[in-house]
């Protein structure tokens, strides 16, 4: 089954526009750590990815959540796979 990318954006389309909000206040603050958010509400901040997914499934199991590393606004990066990498 294919899931469209509309589709699974709109998934943590939520959690994300918590995070477009907050992400200036969090860059000052926590410059590199990871957030874990959950509907419109940051739940916590952790130094590392790890950290944050299992308290992440902790709290929530299988629910849809987002974890994000804190980046500058305006300065997410991108990542770019060429076509003959994909099979």
């Amino acid at each position: 089954m294919t899931v469209s990318k509309h589709r699974f954006a709109s998934v943590l389309a939520r959690e994300y526009e918590a995070y477009k909000k907050l992400q200036a206040q969090l860059w000052e603050k926590f410059r590199g750590g990871f957030v874990l958010i959950k509907g419109d509400e940051l739940q916590g901040i952790y130094p590392n990815r790890a950290m944050a997914m299992a308290k992440g499934y902790e709290k929530f199991g299988t629910d849809a959540f987002l974890v994000k590393e804190i980046f500058a606004p305006g300065m997410e990066p991108v990542f770019y796979i060429r076509r003959s990498f994909v099979r």
